[in-house]
């Protein structure tokens, strides 16, 4: 959300050092140094692989451009980055959130509440971008450097072959640490509403598909 102020989706991101930063065992898009992506594709490498790498590819250019500095270092660019998401998120009025990394990765001053995420979710809905990504179940993509991969979304509501699959699936977002458990943003369409569900601290990888849909009918 942050990003796509400052980076128009079809700018081209060559992707650099920043990928020094990301942590072992995150989740990965699979971009590599010298690859080049859009800004969109680097969008989709995050929503459907939840890549780590291509969330901190992001977020070096966009703090690049934040601080007016196409030269910064990597480290100083996305924590330039970082701190335009603070910023951002304490004039929005998120009093239980603070962000210490742009990929989620487990931090202790990293951390953030189901009101504030359901408000952010709010905002990824009305993006366009974010929106038409968050709702892709996979893709077969090939970068602007030539290279093709194939990613999956790991939102089971999304996945047409899954038990779980729902056709009024928006989509959102799944995510999981040691330290989080699984957690599940969702949204769906039901009638003229749209119903965001939260999902949080579960030691079941499924369990958090079954009780978001036990919310959803109960508010249907």
């Amino acid at each position: 959300y942050v990003a796509l102020q400052y980076l128009q989706p079809d700018e081209l991101l060559t992707a650099g050092s920043e990928l020094e930063l990301v942590q072992e065992g995150s989740s990965m898009a699979y971009i590599y140094k010298k690859q080049q992506v859009t800004v969109e594709m680097a969008v989709e490498g995050m929503m459907l692989p939840s890549g780590n790498d291509a969330a901190m590819i992001l977020a070096a250019a966009a703090g690049r451009r934040i601080a007016g500095d196409e030269s910064l270092a990597p480290e100083a660019a996305v924590a330039e980055f970082v701190d335009e998401m603070n910023r951002q998120a304490e004039s929005l009025g998120f009093e239980q959130s603070h962000f210490a990394s742009p990929d989620g990765y487990h931090m202790g001053a990293h951390y953030t509440c189901v009101n504030d995420m359901a408000r952010i979710a709010k905002l990824a809905l009305e993006n366009k971008t974010l929106r038409k990504y968050m709702g892709l179940f996979e893709d077969s993509v090939i970068y602007a450097s030539g290279q093709s991969n194939h990613w999956e979304n790991t939102n089971l509501f999304l996945d047409p072959e899954d038990g779980f699959y729902h056709p009024a699936a928006i989509g959102m977002k799944t995510g999981r640490t040691r330290q989080a458990g699984y957690c599940l943003m969702s949204a769906f369409r039901v009638g003229k509403r749209t119903l965001v569900i939260g999902m949080f601290g579960y030691d079941d990888e499924y369990a958090r598909f079954r009780d978001t849909l036990k919310i959803l009918y109960a508010c249907a």
